[in-house]
């Protein structure tokens, strides 16, 4: 924990800033650049103040040689920035503007955590304000998970659920568009299939060597509401009908779950159960993530009622929440990002909750240098601090790379409020590289370290 904590310390105190003895040529460089962009946007003009000279301020005079630490990230970020340069001038979209024309939009995305690199494709319209809209999507991956959805729906809203696992926070849901209608409701039919997600036992202290695997089919149809109350605060009703089906893992590597824990410790193993699920979240939010300004503030609350209508399974409730902000500094190419999140699970009637419903802990967005699925049980708590800065831009600002310095921390518990100690705190610290196009993140690189080894992780999430 010291380690990552004094090097988050140094980097407060160290950013890199840009002078403001820039030479006169900078200056008629600036100046000219400000009268060519007579012609673009508003939002445009980050690109010219970001590259223009910079008044004198606190961060310059405590300015600290601290480019010898940041130099190999930079050199990294130049490396995949000219990647993607490369990317772009290859036409690898195959043809993507010509495809869209016709209502077919390819997709190179998983299919949730843990589920490797794929390819969909979306069939039909995406969300649009005021106009009824639908669509047919479905996808692969690798690994043998593959997803399959029918939406219809009316407003500029796209469905907030994923096809495996129909719930979050506002972390691991989309936000909803600026320009989202203020009323939109949808329909939805999906089909989902998941070939070896892990499975090592309930409590932090699980062990890495009790690692098996499962697979989850799962249906489900449903409906979405929602309300925009104001321009920051939104109201989602869902409702839906879900049947799962839980067996071995496909992965011949990994023993299946019911080969190392006795059945009175898997519930819901072998297993169909059904399920009718009703709730909503509540969202506060300003900003957006991923933008040139990097103003992005939000609270969400969540709660859903799972009634099962299965022998031995017991109805549930869901609780979920999740809190952040970022905090833009150096001309918004520097920022500062904190989360929190949480989720909750409590049963409200006889039976047991199946193990696969329990809030699972690791993996992408949570703890990066633990597998996916790592820890589990009724709690789950996690917070993050990172530190972004952006190492390479297109001119107007719509393509770029950043890189990130980041230290999470998160646990699981029977009960949080009786079981939480700082001791059961996993850790996970690192560096990342996210590309992102028009406030999508469309990749990413990570490398993370952790108390069970070094972890480099590469997703994608391209959607044309």
């Amino acid at each position: 924990m010291r380690i990552p904590v004094v090097l988050f310390v140094v980097v407060l105190l160290t950013a890199p800033r840009v002078h403001a003895q820039d030479s006169a040529a900078d200056s008629a460089k600036v100046i000219e650049q400000v009268a060519v962009s007579d012609t673009l946007q508003a939002a445009d003009s980050v690109f010219v103040i970001e590259r223009g000279t910079a008044e004198v301020d606190t961060w310059d005079v405590v300015e600290f040689p601290f480019h010898v630490v940041q130099a190999p990230f930079w050199i990294v970020g130049r490396l995949l920035a000219g990647i993607a340069v490369v990317t772009e001038r290859a036409s690898l979209h195959f043809g993507v503007r010509r495809l869209q024309t016709i209502g077919l939009y390819p997709e190179i995305k998983g299919q949730g955590k843990a589920s490797g690199p794929g390819v969909g494709m979306l069939i039909g319209s995406r969300a649009r304000p005021q106009r009824p809209w639908g669509n047919l999507r479905g996808g692969i991956t690798t690994l043998e998970y593959r997803g399959l959805g029918l939406t219809l729906g009316y407003g500029g809203t796209e469905p907030r659920h994923a096809l495996a696992k129909p719930r979050g926070t506002a972390t691991t849901r989309p936000p909803r568009s600026p320009d989202a209608s203020r009323l939109g409701v949808l329909g939805f039919a999906r089909t989902a299939y998941r070939a070896r997600d892990n499975y090592y036992g309930i409590g932090i202290e699980s062990r890495e060597d009790d690692r098996t695997d499962y697979d989850l089919e799962r249906d489900l149809v449903g409906g979405e509401l929602y309300f925009r109350i104001n321009p920051h605060l939104t109201l989602d009703l869902d409702g839906r009908w879900e049947q799962d089906l839980v067996g071995g893992g496909r992965d011949d590597g990994i023993p299946d779950v019911s080969e190392i824990f006795p059945m009175e410790e898997i519930p819901g193993f072998g297993q169909e159960e059904t399920q009718v699920v009703f709730g909503g979240y509540l969202e506060w939010r300003t900003g957006m993530p991923r933008t040139t300004q990097r103003l992005n503030r939000w609270i969400d609350l969540g709660y859903h009622w799972n009634e099962s209508t299965t022998d031995g399974a017991s109805d549930f409730g869901h609780f979920s929440g999740s809190a952040g902000l970022e905090i833009p500094v150096a001309r918004r190419r520097l920022s500062f990002f904190f989360a929190v999140e949480f989720e909750s699970v409590r049963p409200t009637g006889e039976g047991e909750i199946s193990f696969y419903e329990l809030p699972a802990l690791g993996g992408k967005g949570q703890l990066p240098a633990y597998r996916a699925f790592r820890f589990r049980d009724r709690d789950l708590l996690v917070g993050k601090a990172e530190y972004r800065w952006r190492v390479w831009s297109d001119p107007l600002d719509t393509t770029w790379l950043d890189a990130a310095l980041v230290l999470y921390g998160g646990t699981v518990a029977h009960s949080m409020s009786q079981d939480f100690r700082f001791r059961n705190v996993r850790e996970s610290y690192g560096v990342n590289f996210a590309l992102i196009n028009q406030q999508t993140e469309i990749g990413r690189l990570e490398f993370a370290n952790g108390d069970e080894g070094f972890r480099v992780t590469i997703s994608f999430g391209v959607t044309s």
